[in-house]
């Protein structure tokens, strides 16, 4: 009888007689027993962090393309902003004028009635200075024609985006125009 070592150690008897009946892959089997095998595969957990991390990889590849939408609307956006501002301005102005606004109030009084007929829109803003703040918020970013004016001294209609509605009454009529924009 011959004793047969394996890798760890172990000693296998094995017969002269039995040997025979012994596959290889038997012998292999006991020679090898006590040896672990490692076999080189990614595990489930593995591939999903490698798909995560090429998704993630992909999203910020094809994120300028999905935004583009949304800075072309930005300008839009703000003349919206803008006329809000006006509307609240011209509400500001007339509830220190009797509810009235500059186009229903006469230049004697602190008004631009008599400017209304004249086709030019800039003396209506020009008047509501105090309540508008700053020049710029006439000028609709969207509209590339107009510049904005540094004060509101300077002001003209090349620096003035938005209309205003000259039948417009505070109160009589919610529904009615004020100020608008073309760019909107």
């Amino acid at each position: 009888m011959k004793t047969c070592l394996g890798i760890a150690g172990r000693g296998a008897a094995v017969s002269e007689t039995n040997r025979s009946n012994v596959s290889r892959t038997q012998a292999a089997n006991m020679n090898f027993r006590g040896t672990r095998h490692s076999t080189k595969a990614f595990t489930l957990l593995e591939l999903m962090a490698v798909i995560c991390a090429i998704g993630v990889v992909a999203f910020f590849l094809f994120m300028p393309r999905l935004n583009s939408g949304c800075k072309a609307k930005a300008p839009q956006i703000n003349c919206v902003n803008n006329l809000k501002q006006v509307g609240l301005s011209f509400r500001l102005w007339a509830g220190d004028h009797g509810d009235k606004f500059p186009m229903q109030v006469s230049v004697a009084d602190g008004g631009t009635m008599e400017r209304s007929t004249q086709g030019v829109v800039f003396p209506h803003f020009t008047m509501m200075s105090n309540e508008l703040g700053v020049p710029k918020i006439v000028a609709c970013p969207a509209d590339k024609k107009r510049t904005v004016a540094t004060n509101f001294v300077s002001l003209a209609d090349a620096n003035v985006s938005y209309f205003v509605c000259l039948n417009a009454r505070d109160g009589s009529n919610p529904e009615m125009w004020l100020a608008g924009d073309w760019n909107v």
